[in-house]
Order: structure tokens, then C-alpha cells, then sequence
């Protein structure tokens, strides 16, 4: 298991301080080895690049070819994740086993749309991709459709292309995803050094958001930096 995490981040501190120290979480750790990986070491950017890894901490767990099994994203209590551990070390709900019951249930929405998002995780962006058209295409009127489109329009950012997210969130004002869009725009537009569009998302999002106090908080500090 690759645990990819830095030393200052709340969630990896969480982890180590409240999760890994659990008996049971320590007697099934015997039944894999454990690597921590610093993000933050020059040295481990290929690794993290090669793994996917945009948010910590992630838990990834490989097979003895070096190949991803699963992975465990954000912190986690130790109940829920002793059950998330069982259920990759027993092959339950990971790539395979999804794709095995897919190859049963075609027309599974919501196996189409989990599976997706594990791929998507992993990088497997056209793969992903590929399910959530496949769920379009059985049917358009589920809450799996909105999450389906939402998740293409996310890859196209991905891929550099904001029109289809900005136009996602003026046609959908009332999805479930609306303020996740803003902030992955934020996000997209800071890294691009974008300030003008950046300030002009982040005020849209508090528009739409203005008693969040997420919103409101992330939009006070950015604001302070420029």
C-alpha cells in the first residue's frame, strides 16, 4: 500500500493519529506492506504523477506487479476504513470485480458510474469516459445521468477545455455539482494564472453560494492573496 501524504496536511494527520493507531487497523496491515510516500520530496513527483494523485491523503494499494488494485481517498475513520481495506484485500468493489459484474449487468447504471469513477481516479480518463456515455446512452433521466454528464465535462477540463464546465454550470443551476464546478474552475484558472477569470468564477460561486461558509472562507483568503 503506497500512502501518499504530507506531514502538515489535517487529513494525513488525522490518519496517522487516530486511524493507523487502531488495533484492528494494525492487525490487517500485517496482511500488506505499507510505504508512506512525502509528497512534498522533489523525488516522489513521478511517483505521484505516475499514481494520479491531485489530493491527500490516498491510500493506493498495488499488486506485486507495481499495478493499482484500489485506493482509499481523504481520511477516514477506523471503522469505515478497516471495511474499505477488507474489501480490497477481498477483491470487492475494486477495477476487476467491477468490471467482471459489469460484464454480467451491462445496463447497470450506477456499476457504469462507480466504475467510472474509479477510473477516472486513476487517470483511465478515456476509459472512464466510455461508461459514463454508456450510461447516456441506457438512460438520460437518472441522477447517474447528471453525475455522468457532470464528470465529462470535469475531464474535459482536464484536458484544458473550460467552455463545457462553464457552460454545464449556466445550464444547471440547480445541480447537485454546481459548487463543486466553481471551485475545480477556481482551481483550473489560479493554476493557469488567470486571475481576471478567476475573480470573475469566485464571484459567481459566492452569487450562487452566499450563506456557504466554505464558499465564503475560501473566497476571503483568495481574496487577501491577490
Amino acid at each position: 500500500m503506497l500512502d501518499f501524504y504530507a506531514d502538515w496536511w489535517g487529513g494525513c494527520i488525522r490518519l496517522d493519529a487516530d486511524t493507523f493507531t487502531d488495533s484492528q487497523i494494525i492487525k490487517n496491515a500485517d496482511k500488506y506492506i505499507s510505504l508512506k510516500i512525502d509528497v512534498d520530496i522533489p523525488e516522489n513527483k513521478i511517483l505521484s504523477e505516475e499514481f494520479n494523485v491531485s489530493s491527500i491523503p490516498q491510500n493506493i494499494f498495488v499488486n506485486a506487479n507495481g499495478n493499482e488494485v484500489d485506493r482509499i481517498i481523504g481520511y477516514l475513520p477506523p471503522e469505515e476504513y478497516k471495511i474499505k481495506v477488507l474489501n480490497i484485500l477481498n477483491g470487492e468493489g475494486t477495477v476487476s470485480d467491477l468490471k467482471n459484474k459489469l460484464s454480467n449487468n451491462p445496463n447497470d447504471v450506477e456499476l457504469l458510474y462507480t466504475l467510472g469513477e474509479k477510473l477516472e481516479q486513476m487517470g483511465e480518463y478515456s476509459e472512464a469516459a466510455i461508461n459514463y456515455h454508456n450510461i447516456l446512452k441506457i438512460n438520460s433521466d437518472t441522477r447517474f445521468s447528471e453525475l455522468a454528464n457532470f464528470n465529462l465535462v470535469k475531464i474535459k477540463l482536464i484536458d484544458g477545455n473550460t467552455e463545457p464546465l462553464i457552460t454545464y454550470l449556466n445550464e444547471n443551476p440547480d445541480s447537485e455539482n454546481l459548487s463543486s464546478g466553481f471551485k475545480l474552475l477556481t482551481r483550473h484558472f489560479r493554476k493557469e494564472e488567470n486571475i481576471d477569470m478567476e475573480v470573475k468564477i469566485y464571484n459567481q460561486w459566492i452569487s450562487n453560494f452566499p450563506n456557504d461558509s466554505n464558499v465564503l472562507n475560501s473566497y476571503a483568503w483568495r481574496m487577501s492573496e491577490l
